[in-house]
């Protein structure tokens, strides 16, 4: 019986990884004043998901200036015809999103 083999979030297609990304990005964006532990997190986030270095340079251009809406990467993201798949990369999304949201929190 072959059992079912599915992939982590750093070894999916190049363009979901990449919206990923600019996901982070975006909630990056929505701090007024992004402190430098934020900036880390949101590195690390990238590294953990097997970003290229162009891809990482390419995310922190879009959050210079965005060229899409959360909506629209979002869409991307949840069109992976793998149900579990899927489920596999939004959460790992909500908890790269939920470690950049406490970073500015941090008081280590």
């Amino acid at each position: 019986m072959k059992k079912n083999q599915h992939r982590e979030p750093g070894q999916m297609p190049q363009e979901i990884r990449l919206a990923y990304g600019k996901l982070l990005g975006l909630m990056l964006l929505a701090e007024p004043r992004p402190e430098s532990v934020q900036m880390v997190t949101l590195y690390r986030a990238l590294k953990g998901i097997n970003l290229s270095d162009r891809d990482r340079h390419a995310v922190l251009e879009f959050i210079i200036a965005p060229d899409a809406t959360g909506e629209e990467l979002c869409r991307l993201i949840l069109d992976i015809s793998d149900q579990q798949e899927g489920n596999l990369l939004r959460f790992s999304l909500l908890e790269d999103l939920y470690r950049m949201m406490i970073a500015d929190h941090y008081e280590g």
